[in-house]
């Protein structure tokens, strides 16, 4: 367990809560049950640690914000010290068209580096990691499930035309919050005795659970589902706003958080 101990100190100072993170650890052979023969299965032996890492309602307004402010000035920067300013820019959506995964891309990354310092080999799988086929790598919610985070729940009755997915739910945040990507550590095994807890089980009858569903299958975008279980914090407006829209359109909703317009 001292690894384990040494991952998640290494995690909760790199990624901590205050910047909108959390992790929770679970074994391989946990997860490759829930999806036992489906193509998602992932190919470790039984007992390999694996940690899920979501983010919370803070990390918008205060990891992300203080990313992409100063990733932002740094490219208003270098174009300057080029001798190009005004017309002479592309657009700072042209050259940064989907800050969000770009910000956990670098903050894997530099969780990344501090776990190569511990020698620790690793595999990251971020929520949107793809095969070759298309598929997605893993299936984040039932990883959120198994390891303890959020209770996936799945429809209760599917309509004759369609074909509906489920959706996780937090006990603290509902539906705000988001699975970002799970580190696999492939030489460290856990005890047979590591145990993870189911998530609490925050919506009971099945019409809750049919109705939370068909919010997140046909009304997604207009964040309804969010708000199922009567979640203790949640996103702000903006937040809403943001993540309703297509990643090319999300700039206008952070416009003000800018010292110079963006185009």
């Amino acid at each position: 367990m001292d690894k384990l101990e040494r991952v998640l100190t290494t995690i909760g100072r790199t990624m901590p809560e205050d910047d909108g993170f959390e992790a929770y650890p679970f074994k391989v052979s946990s997860y490759n049950r829930a999806v036992d023969g489906s193509p998602f299965k992932l190919d470790y032996a039984p007992n390999t640690m694996a940690i899920l890492v979501l983010n919370t309602p803070k990390m918008f307004e205060v990891s992300f914000r203080r990313w992409i402010t100063e990733r932002v000035e740094e490219y208003f920067e270098e174009e300057e010290a080029e001798g190009r300013t005004g017309e002479l820019m592309d657009p700072v959506h042209d050259v940064i068209p989907n800050p969000l995964q770009d910000f956990m891309r670098f903050s894997m990354k530099n969780l990344s580096e501090e776990l190569s310092m511990l020698g620790l080999s690793h595999e990251i799988i971020h929520d949107f990691d793809m095969t070759p086929m298309r598929r997605p790598k893993i299936l984040m919610q039932t990883a959120g499930h198994i390891a303890g985070a959020a209770y996936y729940y799945r429809p209760v009755r599917v309509p004759s035309e369609g074909k509906m997915i489920g959706l996780s739910l937090h006990p603290r945040y509902g539906g705000h919050f988001a699975f970002r990507g799970v580190v696999i550590f492939p030489e460290v095994q856990l005890p047979d005795s590591f145990i993870v807890q189911d998530p609490p089980q925050i919506l009971q009858s099945d019409d809750e659970i049919q109705d939370a569903v068909e919010l997140f299958n046909v009304h997604w975008r207009d964040g309804r589902f969010r708000d199922c279980g009567n979640p203790k914090e949640t996103y702000s407006l903006r937040q809403r706003n943001f993540f309703a829209k297509k990643p090319e359109e999300r700039w206008v909703e952070i416009e003000d958080w800018f010292s110079r317009p963006l185009a």
